[in-house]
């Protein structure tokens, strides 16, 4: 249901949910983002309007973020990434 919600200019790629109990899930979205700052803002603003249309479950928006990654590092002797 929430996929089907989604516009193209949300820009975004993916929609995972994750459901923790019968009442609390987690939208988890892969964005098309120049930052991960507007990425949280951004997740932020979809989710609202998701929330906000009646066809998902009730719920209220608890936190955006993007999850920390860890630096990306070639195995000693690879080289850079590219």
């Amino acid at each position: 249901m929430a996929r089907a919600l989604l516009a193209s200019d949300d820009r975004v790629e993916h929609l995972s949910v994750h459901t923790r109990s019968s009442h609390r899930f987690t939208l988890g979205f892969y964005l098309r983002a120049d930052s991960p700052a507007w990425a949280e803002e951004h997740a932020e603003r979809v989710s609202h309007r998701l929330l906000s249309t009646g066809r998902l479950p009730s719920a209220r928006l608890l936190d955006a973020r993007v999850p920390l990654l860890p630096e990306l590092r070639p195995p000693p002797g690879q080289g850079p990434v590219s």
